[in-house]
């Protein structure tokens, strides 16, 4: 074999960050493009009630009572509404409670008024959220209200996110609110066996989740989602009975070492399922070993 031959999954994100200009990576990073990619496809996401490129014409008297003020091309850019407050949620770490669960209505949190939100979604609007993640480039900004979608009283939301290539899922990762807390994470295969990893900078959940009714369902609409381009991490949420689109992340951790895991076998073995030509293969690794040498 040769020297890198075996490149690790976020080697081969590094080189689609600095090569592959394919336009399907900015429709998968638009967070409003990728509902209608995934509605004609038969796969589900949280509704969305308003768009507009003017924040100044959002209906802030006809929302909903709990819903979401999004904006389409970044990360985090999240405002929540609960009752009549807004609070700036981002990515609502700071949300969970002790007890693993989001808090919404909880502690006295910074509210925001209309204008500042509109304050806000103006500074997005015009700003390009990273230049070194090419899809976000070429997004049309804009804004959007989104249906929030909660879990049974006393349960949690879980997040499954699917490594997917050419429409094949390699490895499923599992979260929550309460095991972000505590920094866990476990990985299965498609029949639901766990990855024995040798080492990770997550642990292992004491609890081990339960094998989910719709698993079948969710990987035949991974399938569905993922079968025109070579990697993209699929990201669904779901409470107990049904699960949704989250989002299609094309750069995951952004190409860092020790990702997703801290197991190098296991990032091999990701990196192995993503298929390159002989050409794309070498500029991976020029790029890797130049990688190594600036380490």
């Amino acid at each position: 074999m040769l020297p890198f031959s075996n490149l690790t999954l976020a080697a081969k994100i590094r080189w689609r960050m600095k090569y592959d200009r394919n336009p399907l990576l900015t429709l998968m990073q638009d967070k409003l493009a990728v509902k209608k990619y995934a509605a004609q496809r038969g796969v589900p996401s949280a509704e969305v009630l308003f768009v507009c490129e003017n924040p100044e014409s959002i209906p802030f008297g006809d929302l909903p009572e709990k819903c979401f003020i999004k904006a389409n091309h970044g990360r985090n850019w999240n405002i929540l509404k609960n009752g009549e407050s807004y609070v700036d949620f981002k990515g609502g770490q700071k949300f969970i409670s002790t007890g693993g669960f989001y808090d919404l209505a909880g502690k006295t949190r910074e509210c925001l008024d209309p204008q500042k939100i509109v304050e806000m979604c103006t500074k997005w609007l015009n700003t390009i959220f990273c230049t070194t993640e090419w899809a976000y480039i070429n997004i049309p900004p804009a804004i959007f209200v989104e249906t929030l979608i909660e879990p049974e009283p006393g349960k949690e939301t879980l997040d499954y996110r699917l490594y997917t290539f050419r429409g094949k899922v390699a490895a499923i990762s599992i979260g929550s609110p309460s095991m972000r807390l505590k920094k866990e994470n476990i990985f299965f295969d498609t029949s639901w066996k766990k990855f024995a990893l040798k080492n990770n900078f997550e642990k292992e959940p004491e609890t081990i989740p339960e094998k989910p009714a719709f698993l079948e369902k969710m990987l035949e609409a991974a399938g569905k989602l993922g079968k025109d381009i070579d990697f993209v991490r699929i990201d669904f949420f779901a409470d107990s009975q049904q699960f949704y689109l989250s989002e299609m992340t094309i750069y995951p951790n952004g190409g860092q070492d020790n990702r997703p895991t801290s197991d190098d076998g296991f990032n091999r073995y990701l990196g192995r399922y993503w298929k390159m030509s002989i050409w794309q293969w070498m500029q991976a690794r020029g790029l890797e070993l130049e990688h190594m040498r600036k380490k």
